[in-house]
């Protein structure tokens, strides 16, 4: 019996199942069905869509509405191709629908959906080969895995001998990239020892190259040395080649000669000096063989007597120390010392502090005093302290003298010292910072006492003796 009729008849009592992505057309050998193209949403805009369609379907299902069930479930399946509720959905409704037809589209449907993924996995694993025969591991490996990934979604389209064929296939392609890709690995590795095996090499010999180079220059230099006799030197360059390379056979060679070349060069020198040194110690003997004698216009050492000389030049020598490199206190310290050595005082102290005894000082010289109370303070001694002294008329220095031997201990007195024009009372401690050192040319003032080493010997018993001998005669 032909179909068709009861299919067009359908269609006309049911004109919305026009929605269906089938379409029907009549030929000679029958009827043929032809999937509509489905639409390509975004994949999860698609996803959130088609189950929300199936949830609409589900409920028109349990209500028994199979017409609106069955609208859903095309709709839902437009949006996830291969879903097998909503084929079985679908089927259920068209069943309850007395749609035997739809239900045979239903099922080719499902035939291309099959037919689609076998295309989909082989291609990507012919993909994941190619990218494995280009070493690009990780694109094989996504890309294997990414069709592995389909096929387990589509797992349901096939029978349980295909999919697990097509699982194993998918899998031993994985083990093969795994493997591919260690294999590449070692092989880098191994690429890399023998690399840096090629340049550790590489520079071991420009390293040796260059030792050899400076060690020719440095027997270059071990000869100009050598040639100058200049041994100690070249024996230095030797010891440092050999501390490069302690084998060097030159270098060996050439420390055993200079070290001999070496001690004749100090014995000769020595031998020289010592013959300078001999020749000029009889020299110096015989210059002392040579009478003083007085000498007041010179030329030469001049003296009165002939048991002290001076340089011919010792007047000027006596003006050095006063010149500039001498030490001359300045006209204010010495106005100051001449005060304190000339004005008298006569001090009638009794209890006095020490302050106003500073200011009566002061007062009476017309010198100007600072105290270096800090200083003092330091030592034990105090504006407060009492001063008690009689004496007759006595120069102020003596007065300072005497009261400042009345303040502090044994070991830290009071000190006065004239600086810059002032009288400054401070610690020995700290009146010492300012001691300058002076050095002074005292030349003229020495001389030498001649020792005559060849004089006769006297013999005082013989001499007296022989005197009085002569006496008795």
């Amino acid at each position: 019996m032909n179909p068709l009729p009861n299919v067009i008849t359908t269609a006309r009592r049911q004109p919305r199942l026009l929605g269906l992505a089938v379409i029907v057309v009549a030929t000679l050998g029958g009827v043929a069905v032809t999937p509509a193209p489905a639409l390509s949403p975004e994949p999860q805009d698609a996803f959130s869509q088609g189950e929300a369609l199936l949830a609409e379907a589900r409920e028109h299902l349990a209500a028994q509405r199979w017409a609106s069930a069955e609208r859903a479930y095309a709709e839902a399946l437009r949006f996830m191709p291969g879903n097998l509720e909503a084929i079985e959905g679908q089927r259920e409704a068209l069943r309850m629908l007395n749609q035997a037809s739809s239900i045979q589209d239903v099922d080719q449907e499902t035939a291309v959906l099959r037919e689609r993924a076998r295309v989909e996995f082989d291609n990507a694993m012919n993909r994941a080969r190619e990218l494995l025969a280009q070493n690009d591991f990780n694109g094989a490996m996504q890309v294997a895995l990414t069709g592995q990934i389909q096929l387990r979604q589509n797992e349901r389209l096939f029978r349980e001998s295909e999919f697990a064929s097509r699982m194993r296939q998918s899998e031993g392609l994985l083990t093969e990239v795994d493997h591919a890709r260690e294999v590449e690995r070692l092989r880098a590795e191994q690429q890399q020892r023998i690399e840096a095996a090629e340049r550790q090499r590489a520079a071991q010999e420009a390293e040796a190259s260059k030792m050899k180079d400076e060690i020719r220059e440095r027997l270059k230099r071990v000869r100009q040395l050598q040639q100058a006799q200049k041994y100690e030197e070249a024996l230095q360059i030797i010891d440092e080649i050999l501390f490069f390379d302690d084998l060097e056979p030159t270098a060996l060679m050439l420390k055993d000669l200079l070290e001999t070349l070496a001690i004749y060069s100090r014995f000769s020198d020595i031998q020289r000096a010592k013959e300078m040194n001999l020749a000029a110690d009889r020299l110096e003997g015989q210059s002392r063989m040579i009478m003083p004698r007085p000498n007041r216009s010179g030329p030469g050492p001049r003296g009165v007597s002939d048991l002290m000389v001076y340089p011919e030049d010792w007047p000027g020598l006596s003006i050095m120390r006063t010149g500039e490199i001498g030490f001359a206190e300045s006209p204010a310290d010495r106005a100051v010392s001449q005060v304190l050595n000339t004005r008298t005082v006569a001090p009638d102290f009794s209890g006095n502090t020490f302050e106003q005894v500073v200011n009566f000082m002061e007062s009476v010289t017309g010198v100007k005093f600072y105290v270096d109370w800090k200083a003092l303070d330091i030592i034990g001694v105090t504006r407060d302290e009492e001063v008690s002294l009689q004496l007759d008329e006595v120069t102020s220095s003596t007065v300072l003298d005497r009261v400042l031997e009345q303040l502090g201990d044994d070991i830290d007195r009071p000190q006065w010292a004239i600086r810059d024009g002032i009288l400054t009372i401070s610690s020995d401690e700290a009146l010492r910072k300012y001691v300058t050192s002076v050095v002074y040319d005292i030349r003229d003032l020495l001389f030498e006492v001649p020792y005559y080493g060849n004089a006769p010997d006297l013999d005082l018993d013989s001499a007296l003796s022989q005197s009085g001998n002569q006496g008795g005669g």
